[in-house]
């Protein structure tokens, strides 16, 4: 499923991409219309990247493929389209802000000195009407050391990810390594400090050799054995497991911040408001990713253990 939007009738419209469908979904769970190549014949896609709602009105689809985006009206057709670049091909729609503003995750690799290397993350706000385009922030992103052998430039993940969330004017972005959450309301950013998140932990021995083994690489010569201890100093010391698995903004503005899936599978959201302080939180199953909150309805994507998806809906603290 590639995006997820609740219409004001609580219906909601997905994006199938296996079927390269847009897909309208009743609140009972039968299916209103489909447009796409195996759907009806309104419409054709090739690669859906995004399908998201904007003012909590405005439908948009994304093809990547195509190069479009597409407004699409009450039984999906094709109201509007405009050309996208080329060159936000391979980005991400993190969402809409108001007024038909995709945003948009860009990321490139960059290198810099004292063997580490980046991957600078840049938010680029989009208006799907004029076509006008204009970077709200860029940000750090996640950090990959790597060590030069035999003139080759070998990665060590860190393990970071970068996590963003919109919400009409609200934009929210957490590191997953990081204790920290930027808030941007239209006019600023803030960062806020998040409350009661857990410690950090650095990386154990056996983390070191799991990245290694993902690498394939192992020293084999004296002088890999050599450089090993300093590889892994390195490694040891730069990394933090992460700590935040995920994020959404509700529809009150505030955020709800994953935290690694404990022992029993399940991971725990926390809700932070506009200052950082928390308050609330739920457990879902680690298999649950939710797309959109509005007050105590969830709604998201269900993946089971062979990767099929289900559209669900949970209403915390009732039957679901």
């Amino acid at each position: 499923m590639v995006g997820l939007a609740v219409r004001g009738d609580s219906s909601v419209v997905v994006g199938d991409a296996a079927n390269a469908q847009v897909v309208h979904i009743a609140p009972d769970g039968h299916v209103i219309a489909r447009a796409g190549r195996k759907g009806s014949l309104v419409g054709e896609y090739q690669r859906l990247q995004w399908v998201g709602m904007c003012d909590d009105s405005a439908l948009y689809v994304h093809d990547v493929a195509l190069s479009r985006i597409s407004l699409l009206g009450d039984k999906l057709q094709a109201v509007r389209t405009r050309s996208v670049p080329k060159s936000f091909d391979s980005r991400d729609i993190a969402g809409c802000l108001s007024g038909a503003q995709l945003l948009i995750l860009n990321d490139s690799n960059q290198y810099t000195v004292a063997g580490v290397f980046r991957r600078p993350l840049s938010l680029v706000r989009f208006d799907a009407v004029s076509g006008r385009a204009d970077t709200l922030r860029k940000f750090a992103g996640a950090q990959v050391n790597f060590v030069r052998r035999l003139g080759t430039a070998i990665g060590v993940p860190m393990g970071a990810r970068t996590h963003v969330a919109v919400h009409g004017s609200h934009v929210l972005v957490a590191e997953s390594d990081r204790d920290s959450l930027w808030r941007y309301d239209g006019k600023a950013w803030r960062g806020l400090a998040l409350e009661n998140l857990p410690a950090a932990q650095a990386s154990t021995a056996a983390d070191d050799k799991r990245a290694r083994l993902a690498l394939g690489w192992a020293p084999r010569t004296p002088q890999d054995r050599a450089f090993a201890p300093a590889l892994l100093a390195e490694t040891q010391t730069s990394r933090v497991a992460p700590r935040i698995d995920g994020l959404v903004a509700s529809s009150d503005g505030t955020a709800w911040v994953a935290l690694k899936p404990d022992g029993n599978a399940q991971r725990e959201w926390i809700n932070y408001d506009a200052k950082g302080k928390q308050t609330g939180r739920t457990r879902f199953a680690w298999t649950f990713e939710p797309r959109e909150v509005r007050g105590a309805t969830w709604w998201g994507v269900e993946r089971d253990s062979i990767g099929v998806e289900t559209v669900v809906r949970y209403r915390v603290g009732a039957k679901n």
